[in-house]
């Protein structure tokens, strides 16, 4: 709302002020967070392309198109971006994740597993939500795997 709008136009003036490096990149990024969560794709994704001018590193730009192109329901274009990020950062937990969730609306219930248990593997502390998520992937994928589901919910628990 009203604070989103405060945000944005505060870093606008600030980006005025700062016409290159790294802190520009940064503000636009952070910029295109807000107006991906305003729902306004068109000047997030704009954003995100003016940052790649400003940042040395632009893995991160991958991610957050990614996470801006899933938002809007093109899915294939966001697993593509998630693809690109985690080749830079597979550490990622939250990519991982979030690669999980976009096969899953897709119905690819074999990858969605597979990102799930990255996506544990590199969490120090995973909640069982994860467990359960790689659980349901997983029946989903093989029914006859129930007992593989239970375990991957089991091993949530403990």
């Amino acid at each position: 709302g009203v604070e989103r709008a405060d945000r944005i136009a505060a870093i606008s003036e600030n980006l005025e002020q700062l016409h290159d490096g790294p802190t520009a990149g940064a503000l636009l990024i952070q910029r295109a967070r807000l107006h991906r969560q305003a729902g306004d794709w068109s000047s997030s994704l704009g954003d995100l392309e003016s940052a790649r001018a400003h940042v040395t590193n632009a893995s991160r730009i991958e991610l957050e198109r990614g996470l801006t192109l899933a938002r809007m329901g093109r899915t294939h274009e966001a697993i593509r971006q998630f693809e690109i990020y985690l080749d830079a950062a597979p550490q990622d937990s939250t990519a991982w994740f979030e690669l999980a969730r976009a096969f899953d609306s897709l119905g690819l219930h074999a990858r969605t597993a597979s990102a799930y248990r990255e996506a544990i593997a590199h969490t120090d502390t995973p909640g069982p939500e994860l467990f359960l998520a790689l659980a349901k992937a997983i029946e989903a994928h093989d029914p006859a795997a129930t007992e593989r589901a239970l375990q991957a919910t089991t091993n949530g628990l403990q």
